[in-house]
């Protein structure tokens, strides 16, 4: 509206209207919104987060294409090397549903994370496990549901990557 061209900047606004459409689930409106945010001129950290929050978005909808593309530009924005593979993970795990490489690994982890870690690694065993044994999936899931305090069915759409798990 009116009032908001003057309390936020150009970049706050549109990255609001991106996370709006991104909420609605309209791809084709939200590509068209994260270009647009992508051709202004941002700093790092401005770059980082955006990449971030379009990379969260574009695999809550399954796009590998665009989630394919953000990776490649996450190193380019400064992020490190450890959030890079944990977005690749989740890539792999979540959009590719490729996750058997990392299975042992999270399965380690998960027994010592707690709280919300321990919940979005519940989440990825039980992308892990969809295709091979459903009823731990459903355990996990389950879990990852109750300890991220979101419903189950709603966990692909309001899921973000957790790189320090």
């Amino acid at each position: 509206g009116f009032g908001s061209k003057f309390a936020l900047s150009v970049f706050a606004r549109e990255r609001l209207r991106f996370i709006a459409l991104s909420r609605r689930g309209d791809k084709e409106q939200m590509a068209a919104a994260y270009n647009e945010l992508m051709h202004l001129k941002l700093n790092d950290a401005q770059r980082s987060m955006l990449l971030a929050d379009g990379f969260d978005a574009f695999a809550a909808s399954g796009d590998r294409k665009h989630c394919h593309r953000i990776l490649v530009e996450m190193p380019k924005a400064g992020m490190t090397e450890k959030q890079v593979r944990a977005y690749r993970r989740h890539f792999d795990v979540v959009v590719c549903h490729n996750g058997q490489m990392y299975k042992a690994e999270l399965e380690n982890k998960y027994a010592t994370l707690s709280g919300r870690r321990r919940g979005y690694a519940a989440y990825l065993l039980s992308q892990i496990f969809s295709e091979t044994n459903r009823k731990r999936s459903r355990d996990y899931r389950e879990e990852a549901a109750r300890l991220l305090d979101i419903p189950a069915d709603q966990l692909a759409r309001r899921i973000h990557v957790n790189t320090t798990v």
